[in-house]
């Protein structure tokens, strides 16, 4: 209904550059709407198969009143006779909504979805709740919209029909001018409506002129003055509501009983002529004339369309009236949520094909860059556009912030990095201090040696990162105090070493110093020994002098005193 939700032609696909894909195997036809005591709920089981399908939906949705052949139809649009169940007793069969999707006959890009909904008018429902919801929800969905009828198009098929002229009083269009006529305006939808006629068997003539099918379905909905308010105001909905509008006429497919009831096992041969050709020519306007569906600009797959209807299905079980932009806007942002999610799976797997860690931050940069081109690649590819670039700016503050994350994981490992090698390098280093090597003299020497080939190690070795040169800077800061050590050791052993040679020399000179004066006082003591013995020598000289002289005075006497002694 209107550019919320209207199908447009391919052309106006916002951002739709992503490669088809092949529609996966076919499923057989699903419950994805259930209808209980009038109350209509998702079906898990059908929307995880809807939510599956990938490609761009062509959503075909069939509507009318109950028992009139619906599920027939829909077998025989996608050129199959069986695939929705058939009923063949005067009971409603299908309830809720039911949904087959198919690979699309003419284009592989698409699949092409039937949407089989239950029958309006079924006496024991007792009121048309449910009637109203099935048939807003075939609009919402449908890129084509078939409305089946019995017979003719007269008043009572109006009638049966006449849920269009409360549509308004069902789901809310607000404008943002409050615009009575702009809201008019968006009522009308830009899908094809296909009545189709069935079991026709009157003459294709109006006031004598053979008309074609078209003719006779605008000849139907033309106002008539003469009538009551209710009969205009359904053909003025119908007409407003489905501006592009297509009739299709069946004739009875066939006047045997027992085959009308059992169609789906009748070979077309055994089937009108007339009605065989009218449903290929149906079949061929579908797959034709029906476009994807969009919202918004954007082509609905599986998952889209999924979210859609619970948003939907959620506001009338609240009891509220659906607003269509509050829906559209729900499932916008529900799918933006996603497709922000999915941008950011992007750019976290394309920045993980980086090796961390990078030492050049520009190469990181540029990584981001291409990361991040990427990851809006595939925004730009899913999003539903917004005014207020909410999502858009919620990426690229995700984005930012991944990047920092990047950033300081890309330091993290250049960390580890840089301490695994210095490990290595260092390693017999570490070894040799560990057994004491560099305690021995001469050790300091041979811890320098070694220490500088070890950084030299360390310094040749790639892919350290941007914390190369501030690790090594830090494990020399941890290791300073053990070289100062050994340094210290070292120096304090030649230093003892040094002493130990003074004090020797001190003792030697003090030895000696010690032997000389010993010796001076040998020296001393032989001299005045020797002096003392000349004085003795000299002494005894003098006195064997004195004591020879006094002997020869002696003897001199005597003989003197002899010779008196004679002479007397």
């Amino acid at each position: 209904m209107g550019d919320p939700n209207g199908s447009v032609s391919n052309t106006s696909m916002a951002g739709q550059t992503k490669k088809p894909q092949e529609m996966k195997s076919p499923q057989p036809p699903v419950c994805i709407i259930e209808n209980i005591d009038g109350q209509l709920r998702p079906c898990e089981s059908g929307l995880k198969i809807l939510e599956s399908i990938e490609l761009p939906l062509v959503v075909v949705a069939v509507f009318g009143m109950y028992r009139t052949g619906k599920s027939y139809l829909m077998n025989r649009l996608c050129n199959k006779k069986q695939g929705f169940s058939l009923g063949s007793t005067i009971q409603p069969h299908t309830k809720g909504i039911w949904m087959w999707g198919l690979p699309h006959p003419k284009n592989p890009e698409y699949c092409l979805l039937l949407l089989d909904t239950e029958g309006m008018g079924d006496t024991k429902k007792g009121d048309e709740t449910s009637d109203k919801w099935l048939f807003v929800l075939s609009l919402l969905m449908s890129s084509l919209f078939i409305y089946n009828s019995m017979k003719q198009i007269d008043q009572h098929a109006m009638s049966d029909l006449h849920i269009v002229t409360k549509l308004k009083n069902f789901i809310k269009i607000k404008t943002q001018t409050n615009d009575s006529k702009e809201e008019d305006e968006l009522w009308k939808t830009c899908l094809p409506f296909v009545w189709v006629i069935r079991d026709f068997c009157l003459e294709m003539e109006i006031d004598g002129k053979e008309v074609t099918a078209d003719e006779y379905l605008e000849h139907c909905l033309l106002p008539n003055q003469e009538k009551n308010k209710e009969y205009n105001e359904c053909r003025k909905c119908i007409t407003e509501l489905f501006p592009d509008r297509k009739c299709f006429i069946f004739p009875q497919p066939t006047t045997k009983v027992k085959h009308l009831r059992n169609l789906e096992n009748i070979a077309d041969s055994e089937l009108d002529e007339d009605f065989v050709a009218e449903i290929t020519k149906l079949r061929d306007y579908v797959y034709s004339r029906a476009e994807p569906r969009i919202v918004q600009g954007v082509p609905l797959n599986g998952r889209m369309l999924s979210t859609l209807l619970q948003t939907f299905t959620e506001c009338i079980s609240r009891g509220d009236a659906p607003s269509l932009q509050t829906i559209v806007q729900s499932m916008a942002d529900r799918e933006n949520s996603k497709v922000v999610a999915a941008a950011d799976t992007c750019y976290r797997e394309s920045m993980d094909k980086l090796v961390l860690p990078v030492k050049d931050a520009f190469k990181l940069q540029q990584h981001h860059i291409e990361s991040e081109r990427k990851a809006f690649d595939v925004f730009k590819q899913l999003y539903f556009p917004d005014k207020d670039y909410k999502f858009q700016n919620e990426l690229k503050v995700k984005l930012q912030t991944l990047l920092q994350q990047y950033c300081k994981r890309n330091k993290e490992e250049s960390e580890k990095k840089c301490r695994t090698i210095l490990t290595h390098a260092f390693k017999k280093v570490e070894e040799k201090h560990m057994n004491g090597e560099y305690a021995k003299p001469g050790g300091y020497r041979k811890y320098i040696a070694d220490w500088n080939l070890a950084e030299e190690e360390y310094l040749s070795a790639k892919g350290k990162g941007p914390k190369g040169e501030k690790v090594l800077l830090e494990f020399k800061k941890n290791k300073a105090g053990e070289a100062n050590r050994l340094a210290m050791n070292e120096c304090l052993y030649w230093q003892t070493k040094e002493l130990e040679a003074e004090k020797q020399k001190v003792t030697i000179a003090e030895m000696e110093e010690k032997l000389s004066h010993e010796e001076m006082a040998s020296l001393q003591k032989q001299k005045e020994m020797e002096e003392a013995h000349e004085m003795q020598i000299t002494k005894l000289s003098r006195t064997f002098k004195a004591d020879k002289q006094k002997i020869k005075e002696q003897i001199e006497a005597l003989v003197q005193s002899e010779l008196e002694k004679q002479k007397h």
